[in-house]
């Protein structure tokens, strides 16, 4: 039973990071187009 609660936690962690690194993509593309159209 341990086992299984430590395993959540470290599931959890590399799926924000995914979400982050899709929020950061998403930031950065708007940003890049937001400077040309400058």
């Amino acid at each position: 039973v341990p086992t299984a609660s430590i395993q959540p936690p470290p599931s959890r962690q590399p799926s924000n990071a995914s979400f982050t690194s899709i929020i950061t993509t998403s930031r950065k593309k708007v940003y890049t187009t937001k400077r040309p159209s400058k």
